[in-house]
């Protein structure tokens, strides 16, 4: 898989390497010195990493460590069903997500306005699509949206969650198996490897040229990371 070598390259290049095999701890004082404590307006931090990097794990740690903030992702923007998008399999990954949608919640949120947003199913498939939205997103300090696009034009804080592609692809054997009680695990590399070719290299890993930090996951040391900024 070529992902692997392309971050290594832009982190040789453009990236300078600042502390290295960090616990978790460590990792969120850094990303809590990035967020600016000198402003009245909400802070967005776009997390964006490929499937199966642990995004989702991180936010939600982020939350703990980080005042009056809360998370949305790039998944609860999905349109229609499951089946709905399979039609949509091998095409621009973009047309299965209302983006739009998700940048007025933004926007209503960087305003200081309580909003439902959609929620993403793991079992159903479903997010937008839902008859109602159960997560309100309160007013806020500092608004976390991670997935594995990068769809906002202002973001104040951008951080790229690197991870080795063999180790995101164990994980989402583990994920699917678990939680979609999936039994072809052929099907589901093969899957994968369809996403990294149509979404992970063309709309993922661009992200790392302008990320303010790249997190490297440290395969088989359970939150470990190298960090890295630009020069």
């Amino acid at each position: 898989m070529q992902s692997d070598a392309e971050v290594q390259e832009r982190l040789d290049q453009d990236f300078k390497k600042i502390e290295s095999a960090v616990g978790l701890d460590q990792l969120l004082e850094r990303i809590n010195e990035l967020v600016s404590k000198e402003t009245s307006h909400v802070q967005v931090v776009s997390l964006v990493g490929g499937a199966g990097s642990g995004k989702t794990t991180l936010a939600k740690k982020m939350i703990e460590r980080l005042p009056e903030s809360d998370s949305i992702s790039t998944d609860d923007y999905v349109i229609g069903t499951r089946l709905d998008r399979s039609k949509l399999e091998g095409k621009d990954p973009i047309l299965k997500y209302d983006f739009d949608l998700l940048r007025r919640n933004v926007d209503k949120i960087r305003e200081g306005r309580p909003v439902l947003v959609p929620h993403y199913d793991d079992a159903s498939g479903i997010a937008v699509a839902a008859e109602e939205y159960s997560h309100r997103v309160p007013k806020v300090k500092t608004l976390i949206v991670e997935g594995d696009f990068h769809p906002l034009r202002d973001a104040d804080v951008v951080l790229y969650l690197h991870v080795s592609d063999e180790v995101r692809l164990q994980n989402r054997i583990k994920r699917d198996t678990r939680i979609r009680a999936a039994t072809d695990e052929d099907g589901i590399k093969e899957n994968f490897l369809l996403r990294q070719r149509i979404q992970h290299i063309p709309y993922t890993l661009p992200v790392a040229r302008f990320a303010d930090l790249i997190i490297e996951g440290i395969p088989g040391e359970e939150y470990r990371y190298n960090l890295y900024q630009r020069k």
